[in-house]
């Protein structure tokens, strides 16, 4: 709720679309997950902590092409 209400407020806020992204991944709505990660790294490319929890997602799901590209572009 709060991670929410943040966006709410700023919804540039990458740190609360982190959080509720964390959120979904712990609930188990990966797509929702995922979704999350990719908007933050569209915004902040070089926020790392989204970008490795989008890579172990990936992994998690044997996504390995996907994650192989997302590792990529850390350059």
């Amino acid at each position: 709720e709060l991670f929410v209400r943040a966006l709410e407020l700023y919804p540039g806020f990458s740190e609360a679309s982190f959080g509720l992204a964390t959120v979904a991944a712990a609930e188990g709505a990966t797509t929702e997950a995922e979704g999350l990660l990719r908007k933050v790294l569209a915004e902040t490319p070089s926020y790392l902590p989204a970008r490795v929890s989008l890579l172990r997602l990936l992994i998690n799901q044997h996504r390995l092409e996907e994650a192989e590209a997302v590792s990529r572009s850390f350059d």
